[in-house]
């Protein structure tokens, strides 16, 4: 099946566009929900913990982790969409977990063209914009078809501000997210100190995180 207009090939309705729209029903229907429990939740445990101390921290890395667990979603589909190898459904890559991408995604938003912006809002492929497949009638005049790029452009760029501002609290809290979703240990301050490797730098317990390599972080008993 090909789309006349612009002689390019159809997806195939059973390989892509039907688990395609599965994937993103699971998402609106069942992980939204889901987040949106969680996270009401942790901002419920958050508000009735009293004080500032160990336990009300515990606290706001629980509740950090589960609104930065939404940030993480944004950037898994939209990596899905941007990196996705050609002949393999987008569905594809968001399904499965690369402990990088997420950086990659939040890092690389600033290089990328306003034309990738408008392809993840679905509103456009390349040279070709979501109107150009509609029949109208009448058809739309030469005005009201670059009326109808400029909103586009417009709702793009709109979306690549919220993605930058995404990607600026996502640099800010993720090593609590990380602490948060990858296995935090628990420790009253007043038994154990987290300390560098070198034994002695200590390591503030609410951002400490798992590490790779040489750089392990230890602990080390509280007098």
């Amino acid at each position: 099946m090909t789309d006349a207009a612009h002689e390019m090939p159809m997806p195939d309705m059973g390989m892509f566009i039907l688990p395609g729209r599965a994937y993103l029903r699971s998402v609106v229907e069942q992980n939204l929900p889901l987040r949106r429990a969680a996270l009401a939740g942790a901002r419920s445990h958050f508000d009735s913990v009293e004080g500032m101390g160990f336990e009300k921290r515990l606290a706001l890395v629980g509740l950090v982790g589960d609104v930065l667990q939404l940030v993480e979603d944004v950037a898994a589909l939209g990596n899905s969409f941007f990196n996705s190898p050609p002949g393999i459904g987008f569905f594809a890559v968001a399904a499965t977990y690369e402990p990088n991408a997420i950086n990659r995604f939040y890092d690389g938003l600033h290089k990328r063209p306003l034309q990738d912006f408008v392809r993840l809002a679905a509103l456009g492929i390349g040279d070709a914009w979501i109107h150009d497949h509609f029949v109208l009638e009448p058809p739309l005049t030469p005005e009201e078809q670059a009326a109808a790029q400029r909103a586009h452009e417009a709702t793009a760029k709109l979306l690549r501000g919220h993605l930058l501002h995404l990607r600026d609290q996502w640099r800010q809290f993720r090593s609590y997210f990380h602490a948060f979703k990858h296995g935090m240990l628990v420790g009253d301050p007043r038994d154990v100190t987290v300390v560098e490797a070198d034994r002695m730098t200590e390591i503030d317990r609410a951002r400490c995180a798992k590490r790779r390599g040489r750089d392990r972080a230890s602990l080390r008993a509280g007098g």
